[in-house]
């Protein structure tokens, strides 16, 4: 604790107080005044006053006696002034003085001079050996004894043995040394007090500067950055010691009261500010300073890291700096930029990296420096995710980036990852020769075997191909046909490179014309179905219709599906078309035989539906038609996207009783083990075998073995495509049980086949066995 003057004081002037005069401290009742006004009746109240009238006559002096009752209503109201330390006079004070001795207390020479100036007198007088105070006041007095005449000028006299007063006036000393002590200690008590609040305040104060400064340390200390406070001579008075870790300083580098100067020769030599002296940084740090603004600086430390030092003015002309390692900081922000503009997949840059890319090169492209533009799709790729899952399908994407990475030359461009398979290549200043081969060798690049989750694949895919500014002038067009020649690429037979030009643009010009005519086909009643006849052999009856969609165009007339139904498909209306196909041939064989059935074919689209089992039931109870009439046609290409679902879905609907036929058996990629895994009801060997049988013996034999095969799996085995007499009887001889082609009929309108289907009669070879080329039924 800090010692208090005002305390120490106040207790020493309570000290001298109490040592002075304790029992007036502890005992006086009453306290003297220098000056007390007395009123004379209080005087008068004492029957021990003698009251004298002194009359002079002459010389002489005569004695008398006032009459006291007279007297004491002159003087009732008398104000009688007392000088000196005089205080109030009680009667108990007073003694009787005798009448023979009042002379000595009067004479008349002091009569007369009370008289003569009208003003009252105050003396100590002797009498009789003993001491008195005498009181004289001048005053008219009526005569004694009934005398008549003008009241007479004289003196009252008021007098009182010393003896009491002494002792009155001791205790009035006493209280008046009473008065001044206890105002000593009432003095020293306020000291006393004063000094203690001060004390607690200053007390106070002293613990919340102590304890903001240790919160202000605990803060400096747990700071992540470095902070140096500088006042206007550039010397140091605030730091922490995350400055020396952060600069790599020892720390013995700083100090309070160091000047900045020190601070910078320190730095340099630990290898900060490479190749610049103490002078040089300082007159920049004081540019900086001058701008009366926060000015943010990065410099690269002695071992590589990046550091942000913040230099702040202070109002007072101080000033602050803090240094941060903003390493890490700017690492993770490069990430996140990289992350940004990058496939998290692959690696490559990604869709918004290549637009923004894309528009800065087509912007700058010119007939002598041209722009390529490859869009590249891998084919079957959904086919791999499906029958191999997610898994198989981000590797093969890992393969095809590194792949498109090792093509393509640092000078050639680069390559991006647009979504799901699509890839571009941006190729600048390359014209078409340049970029068409760069484009083949990206394919052959692609082509290469590989292995995916555990088994052998081969990455097939197509690319289109177009330039800037001869195809295209802005980014979305260019894009557009590139697209556009990647669709050509793929109708091509896939795995092949396009090259934008006219005839696509019109061929994609007639794909939008015929996706527009199809929607108002659909809603208009446009679509019709044609039945081509399936005979058994060897009678040749009548067994059933396969229903073929024909669509009665109002321009173009009657329009074969091979012209519309890939369009159909990929813009999803092959979905309604095939649900009202379904539906309108069920109702037609309804009108039919029996004996007789119908087949209708399933699109791919179809078979992804886990509500065509409900469709299917839902069009056979509409019509009214027995399931077992019912077949439906299904190709490998359509399984194979996703073997399982389609089996199961085509499981749910033959358990329904409608027959499930496997179309166009032999062209795809797992035919055999189709029939391992679903029992099919028939197999239809495709057309392209039956119309080679006669120049390849091999044709024949495939057809020979699927007979066979059917025969012992107990499938009933249909060749399709049977154009001549010579093709219907082989395949008769090979086994197969039925039959379809434009030899045994073309396909016809509903009307003229619920004809033949009552008529029910053997279909005769025509006698010419040559039969114009099939139209794909």
């Amino acid at each position: 604790m800090r010692p208090r003057p005002g305390l120490i004081l106040g207790w020493m002037i309570m000290a001298v107080a109490v040592a002075s005069d304790g029992l007036t401290l502890l005992n006086g009742s009453s306290f003297i005044h220098r000056s007390v006004r007395v009123q004379a009746q209080d005087l008068l109240t004492s029957e021990q006053w003698l009251v004298r009238d002194m009359i002079a006559q002459g010389d002489g002096t005569r004695d008398g006696t006032a009459d006291a009752a007279g007297l004491r209503r002159q003087v009732a109201g008398l104000a009688v002034g007392f000088a000196g330390r005089i205080g109030y006079l009680p009667a108990a004070a007073g003694g009787r003085i005798a009448t023979g001795s009042f002379s000595d207390l009067l004479p008349p020479a002091l009569a007369r001079q009370v008289r003569a100036a009208g003003q009252p007198l105050f003396q100590e007088r002797w009498v009789a050996g003993k001491r008195w105070f005498a009181l004289y006041t001048p005053i008219d007095v009526a005569a004694s004894g009934g005398t008549t005449g003008p009241p007479r000028t004289g003196v009252l006299l008021l007098a009182i043995p010393a003896a009491p007063l002494e002792s009155q006036a001791a205790t009035e000393r006493d209280g008046l040394i009473g008065t001044a002590l206890l105002t000593l200690i009432l003095l020293g008590y306020a000291l006393v007090g004063v000094s203690q609040w001060l004390g607690i305040q200053f007390e106070g104060r002293e613990a919340r500067l102590a304890t903001a400064k240790a919160e202000l340390e605990l803060a400096l200390g747990h700071m992540s950055d470095g902070l140096c406070v500088f006042d206007r001579n550039d010397c140091v008075t605030v730091f922490n010691r995350q400055l020396c870790d952060i600069l790599g300083l020892p720390p013995d580098a700083v100090w309070r009261g160091a000047h900045y100067s020190t601070l910078l020769a320190s730095s340099i030599a630990t290898g900060n500010h490479r190749g610049r002296d103490v002078g040089e940084v300082m007159a920049e740090r004081r540019a900086l300073i001058a701008s009366g603004r926060p000015v943010k600086v990065q410099q690269e430390a002695q071992d590589g890291r990046i550091v942000e030092a913040v230099f702040c003015p202070a109002a007072d002309g101080g000033w602050l700096v803090t240094c941060a390692d903003i390493t890490e900081r700017l690492r993770i922000q490069e990430q996140i930029a990289h992350m940004a503009e990058h496939d998290p997949l692959t690696g490559l840059p990604n869709r918004a990296a290549f637009s923004a890319r894309l528009a800065t090169e087509v912007a700058q492209a010119t007939a002598v420096r041209p722009l390529a533009l490859l869009w590249l799709d891998l084919d079957r790729f959904k086919h791999l995710n499906d029958t191999r899952g997610h898994p198989a399908g981000d590797q093969l994407l890992r393969i095809v980036a590194d792949r498109l990475r090792r093509s393509l030359r640092q000078t050639d461009g680069a390559a991006y990852r647009l979504g799901g398979d699509e890839f571009a290549v941006v190729l600048a200043g390359l014209g078409p020769p340049e970029a068409t081969r760069i484009a083949r060798r990206v394919l052959r690049v692609l082509n290469q075997s590989c292995e995916i989750a555990g088994q052998p694949y081969r990455v097939h895919a197509s690319i289109g191909l177009a330039l800037a500014p001869a195809d295209a002038t802005d980014p979305d067009r260019l894009m557009s046909r590139a697209d556009l020649a990647l669709y050509a690429a793929k109708a091509s037979g896939r795995n092949a490179v396009r090259c934008f030009g006219p005839e696509i643009e019109d061929r994609a010009t007639g794909r939008a014309t015929m996706e527009r005519a199809l929607q108002g086909a659909l809603t208009e009643g446009q679509f019709a179905l044609w039945y081509q006849p399936i005979l058994a052999l060897p009678s040749r009856e009548l067994v059933g219709f396969e229903a073929l969609l024909r669509w009665n165009h109002p321009d173009r007339g009657l329009i074969a599906p091979g012209a519309f139904i890939q369009v159909a498909e990929e813009t999803q209306l092959i979905e309604e078309i095939g649900a009202w196909a379904l539906a309108e041939a069920c109702a037609e064989a309804a009108g039919w035989p029996a004996a007789v059935g119908v087949a209708v074919n399933l699109s791919t689209q179809q078979l992804r539906r886990p509500g065509l089992a409900a469709q299917v039931e839902r069009a056979l109870r509409d019509a009214d038609l027995d399931a077992a009439r019912l077949e439906l046609e299904v190709t490998e290409t359509a399984i194979i996207q996703d073997p399982d679902a389609a089996f199961a879905l085509l499981a749910a609907i033959q358990a329904r009783g409608v027959r499930i036929a496997l179309d166009d058996f032999g062209t795809g990629y797992s035919s055999l083990s189709f029939l391992t895994r679903f029992k099919f009801d028939t197999i239809k060997i495709d057309r392209s075998f039956i119309c080679d049988m006669a120049s390849r013996s091999e044709c024949a034999a495939i057809v020979d073995a699927v007979s066979s095969l059917g025969t012992h799996l107990g499938l009933v085995t249909t060749a399709e495509g049977i154009e001549t007499a010579e093709q219907l009887r082989r395949v008769g001889e090979l086994g197969c049980r039925r039959a379809q082609g434009f030899l045994l009929g073309r396909p016809l309108p509903a009307a003229e086949a619920r004809a033949l289907a009552w008529s029910r009669l053997p279909v005769e070879a025509p006698a010419d066995a040559a039969v114009a080329a099939c139209d794909g039924g």
